[in-house]
């Protein structure tokens, strides 16, 4: 069986990530407490980084960009059983889009997000993440 490609993979694990719209994001922050995102849109650019591009809260944000840029990217599809973990490094954030002021409450510590951001992570592994008992050997 031939091993495939990092590209390959990452190109699989976006066409799962467009099918199940289901995409997670574990980040770290500077004192190590983690915390999980979700997002619907995951993409390669021309470099082969994967890009999340999300209303990502506040946190999620200070975690991607601050001292500790690792995280994890779990694409799954629950009913069959496939996924991937993607580890690596965020490298890079945009904003891409604003509300501009939709919540009345601006200002406050727990308004909704109101930029949408692309944060471009380049890769270091790809691993199988599902249910069934499997390794956590790299796949590329």
């Amino acid at each position: 069986m031939k091993q495939e490609t990092k590209t390959e993979l990452l190109k699989k694990a976006v066409l799962l990530a467009e099918k199940t719209k289901h995409v997670f994001i574990a980040s770290v922050n500077g004192y190590g407490i983690p915390h999980i995102a979700a997002s619907r849109r995951l993409s390669l650019d021309a470099k082969n980084n994967v890009v999340l591009t999300e209303w990502f809260c506040p946190g999620t944000m200070e975690n991607l960009m601050g001292k500790n840029d690792n995280l994890a990217i779990a694409v799954w599809d629950a009913p069959n059983d496939i996924g991937y973990q993607l580890i690596g490094k965020a490298k890079k954030e945009e904003d891409t889009a604003y509300l501009n002021g939709y919540a009345s409450n601006l200002g406050k510590k727990d308004v909704v997000p109101q930029i949408q951001r692309k944060v471009t992570v380049q890769i270091e592994k790809i691993l199988d993440f599902k249910l069934t008992p499997h390794t956590d050997i790299e796949r590329s």
